[in-house]
């Protein structure tokens, strides 16, 4: 039912769009000839959600210079597709921010995803690096026949994987036509070499621990009496701000300063994907909990593993917790070179471009 009000509405949005955003998109197109559209780009306050952002539309201006990247947020997707559709012949591509979405956890992330396959099936469309997951129930069962039936038929489509698990997931439940796996977008970043990373570390123990659907089973009560017991101080965070509206406009800001906050710390403890990536990034030494799926556990074995400042914990052993901290806080600071494995991605999209 859920899911056919929302289609419901979604026709409704597309039919009758916002004036205010077809303003902005029509401003946003004049005097462009060739671009690339860059669609479902968060407004909210993860910061996760946000460094993917950012990430991915640094890249492809980076990488494609000559295109102009026309980003359209979620909150304003059906209210542009008529104007897209006018203007298609100034698009080559269609990129999909990535995520965690691919399933039934948000399936608000997954029928927009659906929609647009539909409204655009000879775009060509690149799904940006993402984690899968469909519950094991009828619920997720039945959402899972319905990912099949759009993504198996979307004969323009590239669909990125961002770890090994949700990667052989796909292969084994869905018959793409192409598929691929690259680490998080987040991770280019690691190419610019962070200055922040040179910053004073004055203070202990940063938590970056979620408080939502995901939250994994750990008590962490336990492992942060540890610290405590070392005379460590902790300061508790999060990498989701509440009641935030981010947007192309602060979005850099946003990072930057919380980036800078991480570098002042010593030890991260988190159960974030991004509390992970963003400590990987900022050379800050971190012990990561795994949460309600495997797209934590999963990224870290695919990427991180040789990396010698971070480390996952599966344990409730406190002792494990304590040798890992003794482990991440007394190794060399060197990234893992996670950067190099996206030769794929930057193929896949180049291959679609007209004046590249």
């Amino acid at each position: 039912m859920k899911k056919i009000i929302q289609n419901i509405r979604n026709h409704v949005r597309q039919l009758f769009p916002r004036k205010s955003v077809v303003r902005k998109l029509n401003f946003k197109l004049t005097k462009i000839d060739k671009a690339i559209l860059f669609v479902d780009t968060p407004t909210n306050g993860n910061l996760g959600d946000q460094a993917i952002a950012y990430a991915t539309k640094r890249y492809l201006k980076e990488k494609f210079p000559n295109y102009a990247i026309i980003e359209i947020p979620n909150t304003e997707i059906n209210s542009s597709i008529k104007t897209i559709k006018k203007n298609i012949s100034k698009f080559d591509i269609a990129i999909w921010n990535g995520g965690g979405n691919v399933g039934n956890l948000y399936p608000f992330d997954e029928v927009s995803r659906w929609n647009f396959l539909k409204q655009f099936p000879q775009l060509p469309f690149i799904m940006c690096p993402q984690s899968v997951f469909f519950s094991d129930d009828a619920a997720g069962h039945k959402f899972l026949k319905s990912s099949k039936y759009h993504y198996d038929r979307a004969n323009q489509a590239s669909f990125f994987l961002r770890e090994k698990k949700s990667f052989d997931y796909m292969k084994k439940n869905f018959s793409l036509k192409k598929q691929f796996l690259v680490p998080d977008i987040v991770f280019t970043l690691e190419k610019h070499s962070f200055p922040l990373t040179r910053i004073s570390r004055n203070n202990d123990v940063l938590t970056l621990l979620r408080s939502d659907i995901e939250k994994g089973n750990f008590d962490l009560t336990q492992f942060l009496d540890v610290l405590k017991k070392r005379q460590m101080n902790i300061t508790y965070s999060d990498t989701f701000k509440a009641n935030k509206f981010v947007s192309e406009a602060n979005r850099k800001c946003l990072l930057y300063d919380f980036w800078g906050e991480m570098c002042t710390y010593k030890l991260i403890v988190t159960d974030r994907l991004h509390g992970m990536v963003f400590a990987y990034l900022t050379k800050t030494p971190a012990i990561v909990f795994p949460n309600n799926n495997w797209k934590i556990s999963s990224t870290y074995d695919t990427w991180l593993k040789n990396c010698g400042y971070i480390e996952l914990i599966d344990s409730d052993d406190l002792k494990v917790f304590e040798d890992k901290i003794e482990r991440v806080t007394n190794t060399s600071l060197k990234y893992a070179n996670v950067a190099a494995n996206f030769d794929n991605f930057e193929k896949e999209i180049r291959k679609y471009l007209r004046y590249e």
